[in-house]
């Protein structure tokens, strides 16, 4: 890919991120007005359930179509094909299988997560979330695998739009329910866009009917099961911190504080989610090719802008958290501090992403995953020690601390990662 295609790409989701970052902070402000602090803190809770369990249980079959699609669709297309191939059917399968499994235990699982006023029908729209949620992140990941970022950014766009305008009528109408049948559409919307999207990149390569040269179980151990893994690990502890907090004397309402700054930590990853996602499947095309120095290349540029781009964000989010907490009503106005922790953990998270994106790129997923014992085990021992004691400040300083932690290990540990082995895990 030449540098002129590379900015182009970056422009594209440079745009949409941008518009994209800007509306999920407003819908999280009309959500907030609609459903008032402590639904909105059972918004966090449902929909940060919903995230974990649709990645958890797709595998992150998107990623894995983005980095071996990108390695084979030019020299290999029979194996690019099987790629294609085997991912949506997988995808498929598990999102069918998982509503099979949880829509009858709708009431329970309602009760459970949310409390005895649970909405059984919240439940099952969640479930249908989940599964949807799987199938069109496995085709995002494909149409990313293809480079083609221009059709994957004015998707994005149409979704977007779609979501924001419905979005706070159906939840003053409907309460959460309706904010979730909204989020739905839009989820059913990007699919479909992207379906058609495949099929003319699929003639348009030449790609053959049936593919080979791979099979699914490489797939899945070399690639897919440790990406899940990590997801699990990181997912199931941030997941678990926030269930703790809403256990506590504060509740609901302290949850909707963090999920303030959880999501406001959105404009710090906007312009580094972008550089990242297009920088993926380059490294893999690169490293295919033997090329380390450009991934070198690649590496400094991105870990010296994407550091430099989140702390000027971070400070200025946290200066403004005072105007920005008064936006979601009197009862956010005391959570100031806890919101800008939360917001300055974006950071050491920023600079973590740009090491783990080349050994994420290299398919080297396995040594990934046990680098991540060095933020899982300090946030699991953080959320159970602080929350009991300090709730949303023990909640935030938590966070940081082990993203900070993370981050230094890294750092140390992977400063070879440029001048790896040249041996692929697949292929």
């Amino acid at each position: 890919m030449s540098k002129k295609t590379l900015l182009q790409n970056m422009s594209w989701l440079t745009l949409v991120s941008s518009i994209e970052r800007v509306a999920a902070v407003l819908q999280t402000v009309l959500i907030a007005r609609a459903l008032g602090i402590s639904d909105y803190g059972v918004y966090g809770l449902v929909f940060g359930t919903i995230g974990l369990t649709a990645s958890v249980a797709g595998l992150q079959m998107g990623l894995t179509a983005t980095v071996f699609l990108a390695r084979y669709r030019d020299a290999e297309k029979a194996k690019a094909a099987f790629v294609i191939s085997f991912v949506n059917r997988f995808g498929f399968a598990v999102g069918l299988v998982f509503v099979l499994c949880t829509v009858p235990f709708a009431t329970s699982i309602a009760k459970w997560l949310i409390g005895p006023s649970g909405s059984a029908m919240a439940i099952v729209a969640g479930c249908l979330l989940v599964a949807f949620s799987i199938v069109s992140g496995v085709q995002d990941g494909i149409i990313q695998g293809f480079e083609d970022f221009r059709s994957i950014a004015l998707t994005r766009l149409t979704t977007t739009v779609v979501t924001l305008a419905g979005i706070y009528p159906a939840g003053v109408e409907f309460g959460l329910l309706g904010v979730m049948a909204v989020v739905l559409l839009g989820l059913i919307i990007k699919y479909l866009l992207l379906v058609q999207k495949l099929g003319w990149h699929i003639r348009e390569n030449n790609l053959p009917a049936k593919g080979e040269g791979l099979r699914g179980q490489d797939l899945l151990w070399g690639f897919s099961i440790p990406s899940m893994l990590v997801s699990l690990l990181v997912g199931a502890i941030g997941w678990g911190g926030t269930f703790i907090l809403s256990r506590q004397a504060s509740g609901f309402d302290a949850l909707a504080v963090v999920n303030t700054g959880l999501q406001w930590r959105g404009p710090i990853f906007l312009l580094t989610t972008a550089i990242s996602s297009v920088a993926i499947p380059a490294i893999s095309r690169q490293f295919q090719a033997g090329n380390h120095s450009a991934i070198r290349r690649l590496h400094q540029k991105v870990l010296l802008f994407n550091s430099g781009f989140a702390l000027l964000a971070a400070v200025a989010l946290m200066a403004l958290s005072p105007l920005i907490l008064l936006l979601y009503g009197k009862g956010f106005s005391g959570g100031a501090f806890v919101f800008s922790l939360v917001v300055a953990s974006a950071v050491p998270q920023v600079i973590a992403g740009v090491y783990l994106q080349h050994l994420v790129a290299k398919g080297h997923m396995w040594q990934q995953l046990f680098l991540h014992l060095w933020l899982v085990v300090p946030l699991g021992i953080g959320f159970a020690i602080l929350i009991p004691h300090f709730h949303s400040e023990g909640f935030a300083l938590a966070n940081f601390t082990a993203w900070s932690i993370f981050c230094i290990a890294l750092a140390l540990n992977t400063k070879a990662v440029p001048r790896l082995s040249t041996s692929s895990s697949i292929g």
